[in-house]
This record gives structure tokens, sequence and C-alpha cells, in this order.
């Protein structure tokens, strides 16, 4: 069975923070290899330790063994959001994900919020069979596409690292 904790409920050891930094490295390098090249690095150690420290990511346990986790934060008084999405890859199709994503949902609801957000970074000339895939789940959980915005719109800094054009698709599900 999945269980889903924050670290201020049950504390990560160092060595369940190395894996789940891990698991959350590997899925990023490999799943936008395309926009930003091989041995991408989404986030640093550093900073993501510091997201787990703040409380800002929840994690997953299957049989006492990290397998997944979540960044979830507010993008505004009204709008809740996640990102850092991450499974281990060894465990697909166990359920990882769409636990960390209703603990988001239920934290969205004690906020008091109406609306979680998110976006699905891909790149605007070439089909990429995983983000089609994420895209098309995240429409089964009931996320809605709202826009998509070309990613220098959105963030000219990621928008010089990337190697492609890209955009973010947008998605919003009422809470």
């Amino acid at each position: 069975m999945i269980k889903v904790y924050s670290p201020k409920e049950r504390s990560l050891s160092k060595s369940e923070l190395e894996c789940l930094y891990e698991i959350v490295r590997i899925a990023y390098a490999e799943t936008e290899e395309v926009m930003f090249g091989k041995n991408y690095i989404r986030i640093s150690f550093d900073d993501f330790k510091e997201f787990v420290e703040r409380g800002d990511i929840f994690y997953a346990l299957l049989n006492d063994e990290v397998v997944g986790g979540i960044r979830h934060y507010h993008v505004d008084s009204n709008t809740y959001s996640f990102g850092l999405l991450a499974a281990d890859f060894n465990h697909s199709g166990k359920g990882i994900g769409n636990a960390l994503i209703q603990r988001v949902e239920e934290e969205a609801n004690k906020k008091g919020v109406d609306y979680i957000q998110i976006e699905i970074l891909r790149p605007l000339n070439e089909e990429v069979s995983i983000k089609n895939r994420i895209s098309a789940w995240y429409q089964r959980l009931g996320y809605q596409s709202t826009v998509t915005l070309p990613l220098e719109e959105v963030n000219k800094q990621k928008a010089q690292e990337t190697i492609v054009p890209c955009a973010f698709d947008y998605y919003k599900k009422q809470v």
C-alpha cells in the first residue's frame, strides 16, 4: 500500500532524501531530454533539500521504500499547484502518481483554494510520447486544458536553456 507523507509528519532519513532526489533527477533527465539534452538536471540537490525542509514536498512510500515525490505550493490566494512530480520507474503502474496528486488535492482543499493549476512543458515541433501520456492522464484526473504559452513568454531564462522551441500547456481543476 502506498502511503504519502509530508516531511513534517515523518522525517526523511539522509538516505531516503538522497533516494527521493535521485528519483526526481532520473525522471526529469529522461522525460525532458528532447528539450534540454542529455544529463539534464531539473533541480539541484540543495534546492530540492530546501523544498523538503520547508515542507513543500510530499513523498510516497511503498513497503517502507521511497518511491516518489511531488512539490506543492500556492500560485495565488485562490489557486494551488504542483510540480516536480516523479515516481520510481521501477514501480510504474502502481498508483504512485495518483496517490501523490490526491494528497496535493487534499492539501489544496485544506488551504481553501478553488483551483489547482498545473503545466506541462513540451517541445513545440516534436511529439514526445511521455508528454502525451502525461497530458491524457491529467485529463483523466479531471484537469482541463486552458491555454498554451510559448516558454519564452513564461520564463525567458529557462527558454534559453532548451535546445528546441518549447511551450507550457496549462491545465486547471476545480477542487
